[in-house]
C-alpha cells in the first residue's frame, strides 16, 4: 500500500509512518517508549522516556532492540542515537554504547550567509574538534 502525504505545520510534508512510536507496557500500564524518525536509509532515535518501574524492568533497553529489529527489516542501514556525551549524561552514553553503537565524529552544520562571512575563519576550530 502507498503511503500518502500528510500534510503538517508550516506548510511542510511528511510520508505516513515517518515517525514510529515504541511502547513498553507492565499490564495496562506504559512503562517506557521511544520515538524513531524514518528518512531514507537512516533512522534517528528522537527522544524515549521510561518510568522508574520501567527501569527496573529494563523496559527501554527491550524497546531499543524492538527498534533496531523493526528498522533493519524495513531497510534501514542506519540508526543514528545521536550524540554521546559522557560528562553531562553519563548514564545516556552507558545506554548508546551498551548498544553497539559507534562513535563517529562529526562536524558542525554551517550556513553560507553573506553576513556570517566573518565567522567563517572559526571552522578551524570545529574542524580541530572533530579530529579524532
Amino acid at each position: 500500500m502507498a503511503q500518502r502525504p500528510l500534510a503538517v505545520a508550516g506548510g511542510h510534508r511528511t510520508t505516513a509512518r515517518a515517525a514510529i512510536l515504541f511502547e513498553a507496557f507492565q499490564g495496562a500500564d506504559p512503562v517506557a517508549a521511544l520515538l524513531i524518525l524514518r528518512h531514507g536509509t537512516t533512522a534517528t532515535y528522537h527522544i524515549g522516556h521510561t518510568t522508574t518501574a520501567g527501569r527496573a524492568a529494563s523496559a527501554h533497553t527491550l524497546l531499543m532492540w524492538t527498534a533496531m529489529c523493526w528498522c533493519a527489516g524495513h531497510g534501514h542501514q542506519w540508526l543514528d542515537l545521536g550524540l554521546v556525551e559522557t560528562q553531562r549524561n553519563a548514564g545516556l552514553a552507558r545506554f548508546k554504547l551498551g548498544t553497539g553503537a559507534d562513535v563517529v565524529p562529526l562536524g558542525g552544520t554551517w550556513v553560507h550567509w553573506p553576513p556570517l562571512r566573518p565567522l567563517r575563519r572559526l571552522t578551524w576550530l570545529d574542524r580541530k574538534a572533530m579530529i579524532p
